[in-house]
């Protein structure tokens, strides 16, 4: 996760490549004129491109103000990035484990990356409901797991999941380029 560390409201320069009139934290503003006032102008390291979510803090406050999912980032002049994403509001569960707590980290530099607190685990993609960490989507088979719901409740089974791929797309002959081990690696042309 993206943690962004506010400090007061100032007022911006009027050149500011963003069009903002100030940036920083103060309490009389919206997530929405937060996001927009705070999301540029930040130097990211690369994990930021991987990250999912992005949480900005108050150094008035020490608590979390505003949580974002990052869609993307866009290029905001002098090497300096901006946030693009879907402000999380009340019911999401990443926005009430975060919002209100205390300041994330206690690191100087405004930019930080924080580990998901446990409560904040990625559930496993396949709708399971099951935990997943790092980087995966999947816990271990459940992609192919998923696969094959979906194949047996659109076509019955592999058996005619092949048919219609076969008839919509022509047959896949069987050469040793193709050919797949029982584990689903590519067969080797010395491998039985």
């Amino acid at each position: 996760m993206i943690h962004i560390k506010l400090g007061p409201a100032k007022p911006a320069t009027a050149d500011d490549p963003m069009g903002r009139d100030f940036y920083g934290w103060s309490p009389d503003q919206s997530a929405e004129q937060l996001f927009a006032r705070n999301r540029g102008r930040w130097l990211f390291g690369a994990r930021a491109g991987v990250e999912q979510y992005v949480a900005f803090s108050s150094t008035t406050t020490k608590q979390v103000v505003l949580v974002v999912r990052k869609t993307g980032m866009e290029a905001a002049g002098g090497g300096k990035w901006a946030i693009l994403g879907d402000i999380l509001g009340p019911g999401d569960p990443v926005h009430d484990q975060l919002i209100g707590q205390p300041i994330l980290d206690a690191h100087r530099n405004p930019v930080t990356y924080v580990d998901h607190p446990a409560e904040l685990a990625r559930r496993c993609a396949c709708g399971c409901g099951e935990e997943v960490t790092g980087t995966r989507m999947f816990q271990s088979g459940h992609d192919q797991r998923a696969v094959y719901k979906r194949i047996t409740a659109q076509w019955g089974g592999v058996a005619g999941f092949l048919t219609w791929f076969d008839e919509t797309f022509g047959s896949v002959e069987a050469t040793p380029e193709n050919d797949l081990h029982p584990d689903g690696r590519p067969v080797q042309q010395d491998e039985p």
